[in-house]
């Protein structure tokens, strides 16, 4: 009797160890091994996008440029859009529209914010190729295309200058830095930059076209006009 009560207490425990053995290896697995996708594909992805979003607002802080007092922040440069590509020569003065990717940004859509000395939203650049429905909700918001820049400009030019990356080349967009922060005035497309002549005026070339008679559009033509500018708009060059 006492030698099948001992077998009787061997069995128990080898069932003990059989049956535990597998849950234990279960929940180290669940706990520590298994993928978070596999528990929480949503959790997972929101986890992702939040580690991604911090790495790129990280890298966007150090994007910002002091001009006669306002602080321009361009966002969207860590996008991998082909558009971030027209970026790369002037990084720190650019900003790309944002992948489908990040509709989950707290600044999706918004490629760079002007504020003024006391950190108030004097301009919003909001992208105008990722939703036809994004439309400005403010006096201050405006729609660029997938790039803008801030333009180089020598330290005599009198306004701030911003290039919009267009399909034949720039838009440049003038705003006053005096007085308040307000647009001039705008021109393109082009694909220069602004050039002085020896009275030091400022002029730019645009591209204009133009169909010749009973042409249709694939007929168009293509020709440079400089235009100068004058007291805060743009006049046909007629020297």
């Amino acid at each position: 009797m006492a030698l099948q009560y001992i077998k009787l207490s061997i069995l128990k425990k080898i069932i003990l160890i059989t049956v535990s053995t597998p849950i234990l290896i279960i929940l180290y697995y669940l706990l520590f091994v298994l993928d978070p996708r596999l528990l929480s594909e949503r959790q997972y992805q929101i986890s992702l996008i939040q580690k991604k979003h911090e790495e790129c607002t990280k890298e966007q802080s150090k994007n910002i440029h002091k001009v006669d007092g306002y602080s321009i922040q361009f966002l969207g440069i860590c996008s991998n859009t082909v558009y971030s590509r027209l970026c790369e020569d002037s990084k720190p003065f650019c900003g790309a529209a944002p992948d489908r990717g990040q509709e989950h940004y707290p600044n999706y859509g918004v490629m760079m914010i002007v504020k003024d000395q006391d950190d108030n939203i004097v301009l919003k650049a909001i992208s105008n190729n990722l939703n036809s429905d994004l439309k400005p909700s403010s006096f201050n918001e405006q729609k660029f295309n997938n790039v803008v820049m801030l333009a180089d400009q020598p330290s005599s030019f009198p306004y701030l200058v911003l290039k919009d990356a267009m399909g034949r080349g720039y838009r440049y967009h003038l705003y006053s830095t005096k007085n308040g922060f307000r647009k001039v005035t705008d021109i393109g497309p082009t694909t220069t930059d602004f050039y002085q002549n020896k009275e030091s005026d400022y002029l730019i070339d645009v591209q204009r076209s133009y169909l010749p008679p009973l042409g249709s559009i694939s007929d168009q033509i293509w020709n440079t006009v400089p235009y100068k500018l004058v007291d805060g708009h743009f006049e046909i060059d007629s020297e």
